[in-house]
């Protein structure tokens, strides 16, 4: 819950700074959001802590579990995302950039995504019980705590440098072609891994979902 208010309430952050202070912080608005995006769903087992008995008992399949989960946690984000680029839009200086922004946000979203499967599946990490007051939740100190928040920070945009940066000269130096070619990069290389990262995940979960719950199993604090 506390990570769901904070996002958009940063998000509103960096749009009122755009107007007021400097138009540039829309646009990192928009990458700083697209980016953590998807750091809510790198745990998801974690999250369910004990419950997740209930998943391996019910013979429901891996896949269904593991994307389902992920989907719950992802969707908000996702509607954050689009009001927020909406938003931007109609106060950004230059619409044509805001849009290649937005393009590359998009794939830095699904790049988030990525990892946060991956991270949910093989760094899966014990939380507190909820309804613990946020100020004693020791859970988000942990060793792999620690690996999800600077994975999904130092990694989730390196798969669109190459995009962005076709993006950006395309743009500036008026090439057409190198343009089109940033925004397929930009698209194409964090969807890829996005479909690597299910099967990956998926095949985790089918053959080790018990090793997975025994990090889980019992809540901190």
């Amino acid at each position: 819950l506390t990570t769901i208010v904070t996002y958009p309430i940063m998000a509103l952050f960096f749009i009122v700074q755009g107007v007021l202070v400097d138009s540039t912080m829309i646009y990192l608005g928009i990458f700083f959001t697209a980016l953590l995006g998807g750091t809510i769903a790198s745990n998801d087992f974690g999250y369910d802590g004990p419950a997740n008995w209930v998943h391996m008992s019910t013979g429901v399949p891996a896949r269904t579990v593991l994307l389902a989960r992920h989907a719950a946690y992802l969707t908000p984000m996702a509607i954050a995302l689009v009001v927020i680029s909406a938003v931007s839009f109609l106060l950004a200086p230059d619409r044509g950039v805001i849009v290649l922004v937005v393009v590359a946000a998009v794939g830095m979203f699904a790049t988030g995504a990525a990892f946060a499967l991956l991270l949910s599946t093989y760094n899966a990490y014990a939380t507190s019980r909820p309804g613990t007051n946020p100020w004693a939740d020791k859970s988000g100190y942990s060793g792999p705590a620690f690996i999800s928040a600077f994975a999904m920070l130092l990694l989730g945009w390196i798969p669109s440098v190459p995009g962005i940066a076709a993006m950006l000269f395309g743009y500036q130096s008026g090439v057409t072609w190198v343009l089109v070619l940033g925004v397929i990069l930009a698209l194409a290389v964090p969807a890829a891994l996005y479909a690597g990262a299910v099967v990956l995940a998926t095949r985790r979960v089918e053959q080790r979902y018990p090793e997975i719950f025994a990090k889980v199993h019992a809540w901190v604090n």
